[in-house]
């Protein structure tokens, strides 16, 4: 069930936030929820205004930032309430940027993670190389345990109204699979189709000792097993999270992950990427992640990262929906 009552857009009033908050605000009228912008100061406000006095100092200096701060805020949530009709709030925080943003967020309905959704562009402040992500971003859909949406900031805005396709890449573990009842809502919610990925990892990227224990697989009787493994759990996974819920195809790929994943995307027109980003535990965990975060620098498409809390929620909430029971 597509359950979305806040979303969550930090600003630093770069083109790139104020784009993800027009984002934000769209999708917030489409579902009813309240839109929060999130500033942190942790740089002199006097970086974003357009002019402001040559010398300041002492008690004057953060009066004033913090003064020009917040009327920017009213300034941007007033014309986002008004173009958008919805519910626009604002908060100041202090600190540093990404875990502030991350510590906010997580205490945002405890009991309902999958009702938040954050929103933040793709990009470093002050227009650091885009290669680095943008260590805020980066941070956050590391630390928050709420849906992150990262949008590319040197792309085309993504229109809400216009998703039809979205990719769910799936490493076929237990816990990766339950982000096929999210990204299931989102289908519901848009009308969209839905195309489960997996990619078999390059064979030089797998240990040695795989061809020690299993000498008489050769590479490509290696890949015409895995890919017929991979097929059958996929579609088992389709069986039992998505049913006839949603119009649903395949896609098995051979290579590194995230480059064939935003490939595939790319060739496909997929207008979202759905993932999971802790599929694992330990070492795996960390590796997911940091295909999590590779995918989202390399991505032609916005990418949706969703922990696994959110994911389960939201299926729990559908399956109820299913078999006819009240949500509460």
């Amino acid at each position: 069930m597509f359950d979305i009552r806040q979303i969550v857009v930090p600003i630093d009033f770069s083109q790139a936030s104020q784009k993800a908050a027009e984002r934000g605000a769209q999708l917030a009228k489409e579902c009813g929820a309240v839109v929060k912008l999130l500033h942190v100061s942790d740089v002199p406000a006097y970086v974003y205004a357009e002019s402001q006095p040559l010398m300041i100092s002492g008690m004057a200096f953060l009066e004033y930032s913090a003064d020009a701060t917040r009327k920017r805020l009213r300034k941007v949530s007033d014309q986002l309430a008004k173009e958008f009709e919805v519910e626009v709030t604002w908060t100041v925080l202090e600190g540093s940027a990404g875990s502030e943003i991350a510590r906010a967020v997580n205490e945002m309905d405890p009991n309902h993670p999958e009702s938040t959704l954050v929103i933040m562009p793709t990009h470093a402040r002050l227009g650091v190389s885009r290669a680095l992500l943008g260590s805020v971003t980066e941070k956050v859909v590391r630390r928050a345990k709420r849906p992150v949406l990262t949008l590319r900031a040197d792309g085309d805005a993504l229109d809400f109204s216009t998703i039809r396709k979205i990719h769910v890449p799936l490493d076929l573990s237990d816990t990766a699979n339950e982000s096929l009842n999210y990204a299931l809502s989102w289908s519901q919610q848009f009308g969209a189709q839905l195309e489960i990925v997996h990619v078999l990892e390059d064979l030089s990227t797998i240990p040695s000792l795989e061809w020690s224990v299993h000498p008489e697989k050769l590479p490509t009787e290696y890949y015409r097993s895995a890919e017929a493994e991979a097929w059958n759990a996929m579609e088992a996974a389709a069986a039992a999270e998505i049913q006839d819920a949603a119009p649903t195809d395949f896609c098995v790929r051979h290579g590194y992950v995230a480059e064939e994943i935003a490939e595939n995307a790319a060739e496909k027109d997929a207008d979202l990427i759905i993932l999971s980003t802790h599929g694992h535990s330990g070492f795996k965990r960390f590796i997911l992640g940091s295909v999590a975060e590779r995918l989202i620098r390399l991505a032609p498409c916005p990418v949706l990262v969703v922990q696994p809390q959110a994911a389960h929620a939201s299926g729990h909430r559908h399956t109820a929906a299913l078999a006819g029971e009240s949500i509460g």
